[in-house]
């Protein structure tokens, strides 16, 4: 588990992080990070975590919108995977830009703008009540891979 502490701040923005556990030295690498440039053309994130779901490297990156910074979302996008897609998640409630906070068994603990806590439950793909509570599981988005038949030719003589 990966988790940090922060520091004194004055205004939201990333903390004085200090780290639970070394980072990682092995690629990919995995835990929260705070730095890479600009993803999107539509949100502004403020952080990501980078992990493994459902056998897939993905991140998830928390931010809100440009247009609309009182709507914060959740930006799941696995890296060269052919068997998930990227996705979007919009908080339950308009509650301003997120910040991951820490990574329990893959749920995602997040702190609004606004000093509300989510909680995102990476292999549902959801938000849940609390960071023990029950998430739906969802079916693993594979590629079809067809198995191939002999077909013979009608009426085959």
């Amino acid at each position: 588990m990966l988790e940090y502490t922060p520091g004194p701040r004055n205004s939201f923005g990333p903390p004085d992080i200090r780290l639970s556990a070394e980072a990682p030295t092995d690629y990919p690498r995995t835990g929260i990070f705070f730095s890479g440039p600009p993803l999107f053309v539509d949100i502004k994130y403020e952080n990501y975590w980078s992990g493994w779901i459902l056998g897939e490297y993905v991140n998830i990156y928390a931010g809100a919108y440009y247009n609309y910074p009182e709507q914060g979302v959740i930006v799941v996008n696995p890296i060269n995977s052919d068997k998930m897609v990227g996705s979007r998640h919009p908080t339950p409630i308009k509650a301003g830009t997120l910040i991951i906070i820490k990574e329990e068994n893959q749920r995602l603990v997040i702190r609004s703008k606004n000093g509300l806590t989510f909680y995102f439950d990476a292999p549902s793909l959801t938000f849940v009540s609390s960071i023990s509570a029950h998430a739906p599981t969802i079916t693993p988005i594979f590629s079809i891979i067809a198995t191939p038949t002999a077909i013979s030719p009608y009426p085959f003589p």
